[in-house]
């Protein structure tokens, strides 16, 4: 099974607009999820994140710090997780 890619998991945490292709794109990262426990918990973990960006009205900065995060360390998905909530 191929899993979501960071780039699908940090577009459908910060979706903004509701147009065809997102529609498209939380169908499939929703039909995933449903079967992948691994991709199901960076979503979550995003989601936290996201949510924590948009408390301090900076969601603008979110898709920079995440893809950041994930550029500058080389972890597994589990370790992705736990730095995450750490943050």
């Amino acid at each position: 099974m191929n899993h979501l890619t960071i780039e699908e998991i940090i577009e459908f945490v910060s979706l903004s607009e509701f147009n065809a292709e997102a529609v498209r794109l939380a169908s499939a990262v929703n039909t995933h999820i449903v079967r992948c426990e691994q991709c199901l918990r960076l979503v979550q973990a995003f989601q936290t994140v996201y949510g924590e960006f948009e408390r301090m009205n900076r969601t603008d900065e979110f898709r920079k710090y995440a893809k950041e995060l994930l550029l500058n360390t080389e972890l597994t998905p589990e370790k992705t997780v736990q730095l995450i909530l750490e943050k």
